[in-house]
């Protein structure tokens, strides 16, 4: 998996005011709610992580990537996985 982030607020063109980039996985219940942790911390573009899938139930997992830049704002995006 990698995640890649930038920040339009950089100095010059190609500048990035990314402070850190986070990765967790979360495995969708039955009930629809969330059961996971983060996995991965980096503190610059791009965050990469190898994930092990053959120790993992077969299931419907959440991938979710945060951003945050230099003064605290923080976004995040979600990537829906089904492992058969």
């Amino acid at each position: 998996i990698t995640v890649e982030a930038g920040d339009d607020q950089g100095l010059y063109p190609g500048d990035s005011l990314i402070h850190a980039i986070r990765l967790a996985i979360y495995r969708i219940t039955e009930s629809g709610g969330f059961s996971g942790f983060g996995v991965a911390f980096a503190d610059r573009s791009p965050l990469t992580y190898r994930w092990n899938t053959s120790a993992i139930p077969s299931a419907r997992y959440v991938l979710r990537a945060f951003a945050v830049d230099a003064i605290g704002h923080e976004v995040f995006t979600d990537i829906i996985v089904t492992k058969p």
